[in-house]
């Protein structure tokens, strides 16, 4: 339903396996490809399954089965495995399980997660039977959505055709055909682009002349760019001719306000859109995550390339060929819809209150520490909410560097909901701070029982042990934490660090070098794993931790100088390092990790 990281529970990868595809008859292309001399063979496009789309929806939703019920499903390839909307869980009356501190990130923020348990989805003639997937609640309404949606990892094995203008979607099995061009319908004359399969599909596009990286995602109804790439490209708020663009939702409970602007032009393959009107707006403004730190983002896009797009193409993607083919099939790409602000379109949410959502959210320390004292003494929350309330006034309490009251505030936390595993997390960052080393570990296994599924939890634990100096007890953790979550670059950085520490530099270079080729080379922070692996130097490292705005530049600064410093440890240069790690100290953020790093290691070089 929209575009959403996976950032707590990584629940979408319990779909190990996609449907039983049944082929009813054998209706297939045979196309031609380059000559590859004698005995080459030919490439088959074989036809499994065609599934018609529902009349009258704006995104490619097709009617299924779940346990002998009729439920939509969304193809969402702006996610990666499956999730079940809670409206659905609860209409199908499914067995659920409670996901202790798990949620699933969204443009709206959070939404609490659970697993359910289904006996058989049927969709045309596919089948999945005993399957669990995650549900979760969409917008303010969490219990009001009613669908399934499917991701990536879905088709991952096929080739799957998105043919919105005629209202059907198409699966297919590629037979010998890699470097032949699968746009059947149009040989010789379709746009053929590279994909990148990560968590869901990247694409590289082009706005106003400059290259962006955007998620094809068919679960959202229209495109937007963020307000930073916007802004790249000469288009703000402030812009002449720009207009409201309304509310955006999506997972989560609150909504981001959007915005309309001309652009100049668009490029994706071979096709130039030219002064094309587009929704703009800081997309991300809720995505974020705290484990005992500053909230942090997660990497995301510059455009989310939605089903607007899809209605005006034929569109083929092939993961195995890691290629997208699509044609222009006429209409307007990305029409400009005007809508009103999120103020006056967002349910009042009882519990919700001013208050609550300033307590909540990240900013000034004070000012949070404030309106979260004045929800906890307004007597109108319930336990659930208060809990929530006390542990993001510890939060706060932790990034002013108090952190008995922040101990106070996340005891009283666990008091009332003593399953959330995600206060422990915190509880146990705080107790670190304070040196309470073997109480703060313990808080983190504690956290870890409850929801040994949570990737971030491994992590957190892997940091901490890495900050005491038990390396040998570090790394295992950040293992875990790779494990089940693979797109966590920092995890990655922190393993080798543990890894060469614990005296095992050859296995840290191969799993460093392993792991590098699957992300993404323009995205902080792996320059600084280039710069582990000797690819780059001091100077090129600095230089790609730059960046226009200031706060970014500062947190990408600091990290680069925390690594060198890391780097020159490793070569036994304790001069140099010494030196880079005093700057990470002072530069960095008292919250984050490079922060505590810096102040461990030169702790332990001054003894």
């Amino acid at each position: 339903m929209g575009h959403y990281q996976e950032m707590r529970c990584g629940l979408s990868l319990l779909m190990k396996t996609a449907f039983t595809f049944v082929a009813g008859t054998a209706i297939g292309f045979t196309l031609a490809g380059p000559v590859l001399g004698a005995g080459s063979q030919q490439c088959n496009l074989i036809k499994i399954d065609e599934w018609p789309l529902i009349p009258r929806q704006s995104r490619p939703v097709v009617d299924g089965m779940v346990n002998g019920q009729k439920i939509t499903v969304l193809l969402d390839t702006g996610m990666r495995g499956a999730l079940l909307e809670r409206g659905a869980a609860l209409r199908l009356g499914l067995t659920r399980q409670q996901l202790r501190g798990s949620g699933v990130l969204g443009i709206g923020g959070e939404s609490h997660s659970e697993l359910a348990f289904i006996d058989e989805l049927k969709i045309g003639r596919s089948v999945r039977k005993n399957w669990r997937l995650e549900t979760a609640g969409v917008g303010p309404n969490e219990d009001a959505s009613d669908s399934l949606l499917l991701g990536t990892e879905f088709f991952k094995d096929i080739e799957l055709e998105f043919d919105l203008p005629q209202k059907m979607l198409r699966l297919f099995q590629a037979k010998d055909c890699d470097g032949v061009s699968l746009a059947y319908w149009a040989p010789g004359a379709a746009s053929e682009i590279p994909i990148k399969v990560d968590s869901h599909l990247q694409v590289t596009v082009e706005i106003n002349g400059k290259r962006i990286t955007a998620v094809l995602d068919s679960g959202a109804t229209r495109s937007f760019v963020t307000s930073a790439e916007a802004a790249r490209a000469g288009v703000t708020p402030e812009s002449s001719g720009v207009i409201a663009g309304g509310c955006v939702l999506g997972f989560g409970r609150q909504g981001v306000d959007s915005w309309i602007g001309q652009f100049e032009t668009f490029v994706i393959g071979n096709e130039v859109i030219r002064n094309p009107k587009i929704h703009f707006g800081d997309l991300w403004k809720y995505t974020t995550y705290t484990v005992g730190r500053m909230p942090r983002r997660p990497i995301v896009e510059d455009m989310i390339l939605g089903a607007d797009f899809l209605r005006t193409h034929r569109v083929l993607i092939s993961q195995r060929q890691g290629k997208m083919y699509f044609t222009y099939t006429g209409g307007t790409v990305f029409p400009a819809r005007p809508g009103k602000p999120c103020e006056d379109v967002l349910p009042v949410l009882a519990q919700w209150t001013p208050d609550v959502a300033q307590c909540a959210k990240g900013g000034q320390a004070d000012a949070r520490i404030a309106a979260c004292t004045r929800a906890i003494m307004s007597g109108q929350l319930s336990s659930r909410t208060l809990s929530v309330t006390y542990n993001s006034r510890g939060n706060a309490w932790g990034i002013n560097g108090q952190y008995d009251k922040a101990i106070a505030d996340f005891d009283e936390a666990i008091r009332l909901n003593p399953q959330d595993a995600l206060i422990y997390v915190n509880r146990g960052h705080a107790r670190y701070r304070k040196g309470d080393n073997d109480v703060a570990i313990a808080d983190y296994g504690e956290a870890i029982r409850l929801n040994p599924l949570n990737a971030s939890y491994y992590l957190q634990r892997g940091y901490t042990q890495f900050w005491l100096g038990r390396f040998d007890a570090s790394w295992p953790d950040l293992t875990e934490s790779l494990r089940l979550n693979a797109n966590q670059p920092y995890a990655i950085i922190w393993r080798y660090l543990a890894q060469s520490r614990s005296g095992k530099p050859e296995l840290a270079n191969s799993e460093l070098s392993e792991k590098s080729g699957l992300l993404d080379k323009a995205k902080w922070p792996v320059p600084v794993i280039e710069f582990l692996l000797g690819k780059i130097d001091l100077d090129a490292l600095l230089k790609a931790a730059e960046h226009p705005d200031a706060e970014t530049r500062r947190g990408q600064v600091c990290e680069a100088e925390f690594y060198m410093g890391e780097w020159h440890l490793l070569n036994s240069r304790h001069k140099e390092a010494g030196d880079l790690l005093s700057r990470a100290e002072k530069n960095c953020p008292t919250a984050f990790v490079e922060y505590d790093g810096a102040v461990t290691e030169l702790r332990r070089m001054a003894k």
